[in-house]
């Protein structure tokens, strides 16, 4: 008992480290590339999507280096051309999420009082994963800089985001707490740090319980996201669905502004 226990911590103690190095990483990649950036002729839009592809690197960066490191790394690697039925986990985890998405944002405006579903406060505070603190820390937006940014983004989002989260946290931690955890427990675990790492995001929402949805959204993300790998064995499953996810409010937020019908 004690042995299993002691198991249990250790691998979430290195999933956290795993999680703390990814975010140096990345920080670091950001920090060394805005300083070659200054001073260049570059748009805002190829530096926000520079700042959010570096950071994401931090993710693959970690997670490289965790498979070549243990005994069997490549047991880790689980990629494959989808199948038919992992496309129908792909359409279903899409499914779910939107629904969990709207159902965030409508709790959130019943929370705050207000009468439309969707507002740009919405997708900024209570989306889930691709929130708009992906971008607004590289500085300030406005106008075209900002809407030629959010539809870099979309693109971003299912090349890079989807991808390099995907790898670090469905590919190795899961895969990794799974060992001493029951599938269910990895997903759950997973999706904890998942969602912790997540959290600068909640400094977007303009309440406490707008705070306590979008933490709420992301965790349930995160653990659809965990069971579409777990049930398909495939890692693109999830990656897709993260990466088109996240595309996805971007692109309503760029409607969002360009359009003003939301």
């Amino acid at each position: 008992m004690f042995a299993r226990l002691w198991g249990r911590v250790a691998r979430t103690a290195v999933s956290v480290l795993l999680i703390a190095v990814a975010l140096v990483v990345g920080t670091i990649l950001v920090v060394v590339g805005t300083l070659a950036l200054t001073g260049t002729a570059g748009s805002i839009a190829t530096m926000v999507v520079v700042i959010v592809t570096l950071a994401e690197l931090g993710f693959v960066a970690t997670a490289g280096v965790f498979l070549l490191a243990a005994s069997d790394g490549r047991e880790y690697m689980r990629v494959a051309r989808p199948s038919r039925r992992d496309w129908r986990y792909v359409v279903g985890g899409l499914v779910a999420t939107y629904a969990v998405a709207a159902a965030a944002a409508l709790a959130s405006r019943a929370f705050d009082g207000a009468s439309d579903l969707f507002s740009t406060g919405d997708l900024k505070s209570a989306n889930g994963l691709g929130s708009t603190g992906e971008f607004e820390s590289a500085g300030g937006l406005a106008g075209g800089s900002l809407e030629t940014a959010l539809l870099a983004l979309v693109v971003v989002s299912v090349l890079v985001i989807g991808p390099s989260e995907e790898l670090l946290f469905r590919g190795v931690i899961q895969r990794y707490l799974s060992g001493v955890f029951s599938q269910a427990s990895a997903i759950l675990v997973a999706s904890v740090l998942f969602t912790a790492v997540h959290a600068p995001t909640f400094a977007l929402a303009a309440s406490g319980l707008t705070s306590v949805a979008a933490a709420a959204t992301i965790f349930a993300i995160s653990t659809m996201l965990g069971y579409t790998y777990a049930r398909t064995d495939n890692l693109v499953v999830p990656t897709v669905v993260h990466g088109v996810y996240d595309a996805t409010l971007f692109g309503l937020v760029y409607l969002a502004l360009r359009t003003g019908l939301f």
